[in-house]
């Protein structure tokens, strides 16, 4: 498991959890970093303030693992039609964990305390492919195990947000779940 640890303190604690829960963001990713940051790029452009992006890297055989991580320290700029790369919201903070880490931290919940901000990326390293169900299924399972997050939604690699009333109708989702809203959208009671 790695942290990185140069996070603004801006970005610390800045999030009121009973009025924003946190929402988990699940990305899977297999030899697809560019749509992968693409994807990220567009969910660190919203405004709702509370969530951790989860990327499953499905066995990748290329350096897509380390392109995330270059992308959230701020050094792979992001080019769209859809939107404008800002450099203000890098770095991002990360905690990286190969798949047994992730189910291991899961069951403890210890690390992912020391990772502050409110906008966090959890990168999970899966040693093969496997598949789309399962791959989703391993970050719904740390989710479960955390209890950090309180819903969950899940984008496909290839999907940005791509224009501002997008990320606004994602973000309505997110804030009226209660209510049994949303496309994608998973809601965990507990």
């Amino acid at each position: 498991m790695k942290i990185q640890e140069n996070i603004p303190k801006s970005e610390i604690n800045t999030a009121n959890p009973g009025v924003y829960p946190r929402v988990a963001i699940i990305i899977l990713n297999w030899n697809g970093w560019l749509d992968t940051i693409e994807c990220l790029e567009s969910v660190y452009q919203m405004t709702y303030p509370f969530y951790d992006a989860i990327v499953v890297d499905n066995g990748s055989e290329n350096s897509s693992i380390d392109k995330i991580k270059e992308y959230a320290d701020g050094k792979i700029h992001v080019e769209s039609p859809f939107f404008t790369y800002r450099v203000e919201n890098k770095p991002i903070a990360y905690i990286e964990y190969t798949r047994q880490e992730a189910e291991d931290d899961g069951i403890f919940g210890k690390s992912l305390s020391n990772v502050l901000p409110p906008k966090r990326l959890i990168l999970i390293k899966n040693e093969k492919n496997y598949g789309f169900a399962e791959g989703n299924n391993i970050a719904i399972k740390y989710v479960l195990d955390t209890n950090f997050q309180k819903y969950i939604l899940i984008l496909l690699s290839q999907e940005e947000i791509k224009t501002r009333s997008q990320r606004k109708e994602k973000e309505r989702i997110v804030k009226n779940v209660r209510k049994g809203l949303g496309q994608g959208l998973a809601y965990l009671s507990w």
